[in-house]
């Protein structure tokens, strides 16, 4: 009785200092960024590129339906690069790192589609090399939330929002070709 009764206190208290007409309306003039709900979930923040998991399992799972060798490798190599979720591009520089290139920096270029894509780094590249690894930027939807699902996936891919084949790119405001 006493853990109610200080519950309905603290609420009674809040209720009077904030000047509001109910308890209820306390918590909803906080304001927060509404997300898409996935399967009856409201997450909190964006999620939609850890969500797409599931598609990998997906296509590991049609993979491993067909019983063959061929299928069992699939499978394999959708566990581990992917395809849906955490999609990445390497782009493969012209000419030498001379600064290193630091990991969530902006990364913007063309994609085959001929529209704009962006991205970030994804893990600092450093000097001395010409490859770097960019993760393309995801939006909240989820049915549309990347435009490059590639990995391992056959059945399933998505390329018309990868980076063109060859091409420049700006990182961090400077531009490199590759």
């Amino acid at each position: 009785m006493f853990g109610l009764s200080s519950t309905i206190l603290a609420a009674w208290t809040v209720q009077a200092a904030f000047g509001q007409s109910s308890i209820r309306s306390v918590s909803n003039n906080q304001s927060r960024k509404l997300y898409e709900i996935i399967g009856g979930y409201t997450p909190g923040s964006k999620v939609t590129d850890h969500n797409a998991l599931d598609l990998d399992q997906k296509f590991m799972e049609l993979e491993l339906a067909k019983k063959t060798d061929t299928g069992l490798i699939n499978a394999k190599a959708i566990y581990e690069k992917g395809g849906n979720s955490k999609s990445y591009a390497e782009l493969e520089l012209t000419e030498l790192i001379t600064v290193e290139i630091a990991e969530d920096l902006p990364v913007e270029g063309i994609a085959i589609d001929d529209n704009v894509v962006t991205g970030t780094v994804y893990k600092t590249a450093g000097t001395n090399q010409k490859i770097v690894k960019v993760q393309y930027d995801t939006s909240q939807n989820q049915d549309v939330y990347v435009r490059c699902r590639v990995g391992a996936l056959d059945e399933g891919r998505l390329d018309q929002g990868c980076f063109k084949n060859s091409g420049t790119v700006k990182i961090g405001g400077k531009d490199y070709t590759y």
